[in-house]
């Protein structure tokens, strides 16, 4: 799509078509607009924030086939009465996607979630969506890896006693990195710096997985060369995460060890993390 007035090229007609119960569904939805030539105005010349906004909803369902389809079938199976709930409808089918990688998942959340509370003129809408759409489209180098502030604020020498001279240069000394930053919202931690999601409901805090079963932790134990050394199959922490849906999402899994320790934090103690958790 192209930002200029006049030279929008908009997804709502693409994924419309000529089907007339898909154009009933959207023409019900409260959006401005209930014809086929009214759904392909360039929103920008009528300044229509509904159209800008669906647009780029529908962007992101016909990035994968499979995803277009099933977001018909379930327009085809619900009464949608406005945008929020293409939206809700969207973010659903984006999770249980089966065709869709976790990082495209989360960025085709994050691109849906941006559109959805995007306040400023539809013509600024698709600018402010340049990274995300990036990032959709396996562009990921505005969120290359980054360096986290540990958490240290405080110096201390090799006997533990705290030093403010300055003449310790540790990290409580030097504060690099980038800051931490985490919102929460229905048992989930998202880390808006590294764009992690983490659970944290009652079963985070209770629930305990062996990496291996018993039976394979066994054969492990005695022959350390058995296939059974890596085979997570069966009630263990991996398939806990791999089928656990939390929220309406799908796609989880276990952090490697480098994702774990970012959530660490040397400025606490008892538990050693920030407290939204």
């Amino acid at each position: 799509m192209s930002s200029t007035s006049g030279g929008v090229i908009s997804p709502i007609t693409t994924f419309l078509a000529d089907d007339s119960a898909l154009l009933a569904k959207f023409a019900s939805a409260n959006l401005g607009a209930t014809t086929l030539s009214q759904f392909g105005t360039d929103y920008i010349d009528t300044n229509n924030s509904k159209l800008a906004k669906l647009s780029q909803l529908l962007y992101v369902m016909l990035k994968d086939s499979t995803l277009t389809t099933t977001f018909k079938t379930s327009l085809g199976g619900a009464n949608p009465a406005s945008l929020d709930e293409l939206f809700t409808l969207a973010e659903s089918d984006v999770n249980a996607s089966a065709t869709l990688d976790f990082k495209q998942k989360h960025f085709a959340r994050k691109l849906l979630t941006f559109t959805k509370n995007f306040t400023k003129e539809p013509s600024e809408l698709e600018s402010n969506l340049k990274n995300l759409k990036a990032n959709l489209n396996g562009d990921y180098s505005d969120h290359a890896r980054v360096v986290l502030k540990t958490g240290q604020t405080k110096s201390y020498d090799k006997d533990g006693n705290e030093v403010t001279d300055g003449s310790i240069k540790d990290d409580g000394f030097y504060q690099k990195g980038t800051a931490r930053a985490y919102t929460r919202a229905n048992d989930i931690v998202t880390d808006n710096v590294t764009h992690l999601m983490w659970q944290d409901d009652n079963e985070a805090n209770t629930i305990q997985k062996q990496w291996l079963t018993d039976e394979n932790y066994n054969t492990c134990s005695n022959d350390t060369n058995s296939s059974a050394c890596t085979d997570t199959s069966g009630d263990t922490a991996v398939t806990y995460c791999e089928n656990l849906n939390l929220r309406g999402y799908t796609d989880w899994r276990l952090p490697t060890v480098e994702e774990l320790v970012s959530i660490t934090d040397n400025g606490r103690s008892a538990p050693a993390i920030d407290p939204i958790f």
